[in-house]
């Protein structure tokens, strides 16, 4: 039964993007946000001359949600490291999938602080100009992502 919703909801929303293909570039228009079923994604932001690599997302992660809440030019490129299979939700659907789904929103939401909390960190980090403090803060955030895990850092 899993299968068969799953195959339905590809065939409504899926999207097969081969490795090495670009979805989209920064600075292009969006209208549209992906969830990964398969694969993985790589979210890059040219610097300069210079394409760098924010992130790599794999099966479950979300990205392109900027475009449709803002309506803004998409703020980096994303292009699939390996095959790809992505459900694709335009603003309506989108809204209309978290209209039905809480449980979606709030993970949606979740994800989002995570993001924001990350990007605050690296602002932080780029801010610190002796080594030591950068030091001290990097293991204050890996003790606190190790927290609950069964990891110790002893």
């Amino acid at each position: 039964m899993l299968k068969l919703e799953r195959s339905t909801l590809f065939k409504k929303y899926g999207q097969v993007l081969e490795a090495g293909k670009t979805l989209f570039k920064e600075g292009d228009i969006g209208n549209t946000m992906y969830i990964i079923q398969k694969g993985k994604i790589k979210i890059t932001k040219r610097i300069g001359d210079v394409d760098k690599i924010l992130t790599v997302l794999q099966k479950g992660d979300f990205f392109g949600e900027m475009a449709i809440i803002t309506q803004a030019p998409r703020t980096a490129t994303a292009t699939a490291v390996d095959d790809c299979e992505l459900l694709c939700f335009n603003r309506k659907g989108f809204i209309s999938m978290i209209s039905k789904n809480s449980n979606i929103a709030m993970n949606i939401i979740e994800k989002l602080c995570l993001r924001l909390e990350k990007a605050d960190n690296q602002i932080r980090d780029l801010t610190k100009r002796d080594t030591k403090s950068l030091v001290i803060s990097v293991l204050n955030d890996l003790r606190k992502t190790t927290r609950g895990t069964g990891t110790s850092l002893k």
